[in-house]
């Protein structure tokens, strides 16, 4: 509700209930307080891109090619940028398979944060990778929504790769 109400993010169900176990274990954990500033950075750390040590989206590009739509993905991970290219149905399939990642997306939703001209496409990518137990999803932010779902994509990537430590900041 505060997520809604102050910064326009409305989670699916399953995001809500997700996010709720993230919220529970940094409580039990810290014993602090979840004020509506500690709530936003700890969705910021857990969904968004904001530690250069985990990867990140930096551009993409895609492209026509044999057998469907191709993408130039680029990311950084500790300060290193990386150029990765797929072939799939539409640009999230050619990055899932540009990625190298068994991951199938499950659930996509997209959204208009905000109103007018300055409002921000909000993409929530929910995936799954065989052999393990659970899904986990990732949220991107841009004023295009192409761009906003790969990085939504790159957020999931990366929570499944690489649990997070996570604090209240």
């Amino acid at each position: 509700y505060i997520l809604e109400r102050e910064h326009g993010v409305v989670m699916p169900r399953r995001m809500q209930v997700e996010f709720s176990g993230v919220v529970q274990k940094v409580s039990d954990n810290t014993a602090a307080e979840m004020t509506s500033p500690a709530l936003w950075a700890l969705f910021e750390q857990t969904y968004l891109q904001n530690d250069e040590s985990q990867p990140r989206y930096i551009s993409h590009k895609v492209f026509d090619a044999e057998g469907g739509q191709g993408i130039e993905i680029t990311v950084q991970q500790h300060g290193e940028t990386t150029r990765l290219e797929g072939v799939g149905n539409g640009p999230l399939d050619a990055a899932v398979q540009a990625l190298g990642v068994p991951m199938d997306i499950v659930g996509f939703e997209e959204r208009s944060v905000g109103q007018g001209a300055k409002s921000k496409a909000m993409a929530i990518i929910e995936v799954s990778v065989p052999n393990v137990p659970g899904s986990k999803f990732g949220v991107g932010f841009h004023d295009n929504i192409t761009t906003a779902s790969l990085m939504a994509l790159v957020s999931a990537w990366r929570r499944v790769e690489t649990p997070i430590p996570l604090e209240v900041k």
